[in-house]
């Protein structure tokens, strides 16, 4: 009975752990359990064979045999039955470590999409953003490039004008010379108008019987003669005779006389003009 009670030292203690081998742990156990409980029946087995016994001793033997196998076939089956549980326990317990698992990574993976898709939404925001002021700016460079090219061609008809302006500008600073010397002459004609003018209507009949004589004084210093003259010769006859003598265009002359302009139309007699007065002769330019 002794050696039947020492069975009990072939089953190792049971520590379940609680990681994912367990259930190869316990598979080891019991192929080790399976593996001792062989080993042993065959120890007796050879220890029967090799004693001499009697009938009774035979009967014990035998006895203790059958006894042991049961007690060894009861206390299999009980740890098999409990190996059974605990791996049916560990299956379901890894199932639902499984699907714990899987639902985490579905949740994660689903939060990591959405934030993916929130980033890309958030980029393309910003990248529809960026084109607007793009374009907008691209409005801006245009509506300046057509501001530069009027300002440009308002500049470039802005120097012509002044060009124009500073060509008049010559013109009539030369033309104020020319009137400083028109009056200095006009006040040499008024003395010489005040010395020549007929003393009486005698001398004046005679004139008109005989006829007279004039003087045109030139800008250059020459002095023409002009004779055989009536009151009634008027200033573009006067004209036709000077261009006859130098050559100037009457309508380029201008003739002066008292500090006033001849008409062509006048007559000596309506400009008072008689024998001896002279009258000033200037060139006058055409289109100025």
């Amino acid at each position: 009975m002794g050696d039947i009670t020492d069975q009990n030292n072939l089953w190792p203690s049971f520590a379940l752990s609680e990681d994912g081998n367990e259930l190869e742990q316990l598979e080891a156990q019991r192929k080790a359990i399976e593996a001792k409980i062989a080993a042993e029946l065959a120890r007796r087995q050879m220890k029967m064979e090799g004693n001499e016994a009697t009938p009774k001793r035979k009967r014990n033997l035998e006895g203790l045999t059958n006894n042991g196998n049961g007690f060894f076939d009861n206390s299999l089956s009980s740890k098999v039955e409990e190996l059974s549980r605990k791996c049916e326990q560990l299956e379901k317990g890894l199932s639902e470590a499984k699907r714990t698992e899987e639902d985490k990574l579905s949740k994660v993976e689903a939060e990591n999409q959405r934030e993916t898709l929130d980033e890309l939404y958030e980029m393309k925001t910003k990248v529809a953003k960026m084109e607007q002021q793009e374009n907008a700016l691209i409005e801006q460079i245009q509506k300046l490039d057509e501001e530069q090219k009027k300002c440009l061609d308002k500049y470039a008809e802005l120097e012509k004008e002044l060009a124009r302006k500073y060509i008049c500008i010559g013109q009539f600073v030369k033309h104020l010379a020319r009137i400083d010397e028109i009056e200095t002459q006009i006040k040499e004609l008024k003395e010489i108008q005040k010395r020549t003018l007929p003393t009486s209507s005698q001398s004046v009949a005679a004139q008109n019987r005989h006829g007279f004589k004039i003087y045109v004084k030139m800008l250059t210093g020459k002095t023409l003669t002009l004779i055989d003259l009536l009151p009634s010769n008027t200033i573009e006859e006067i004209k036709t005779k000077i261009e006859r003598i130098e050559g100037i265009l009457i309508d380029h002359q201008r003739l002066v006389f008292a500090e006033r302009r001849l008409d062509d139309s006048r007559t000596l007699k309506n400009c008072n003009i008689g024998n001896g007065s002279t009258i000033h002769c200037f060139l006058f330019a055409c289109g100025c």
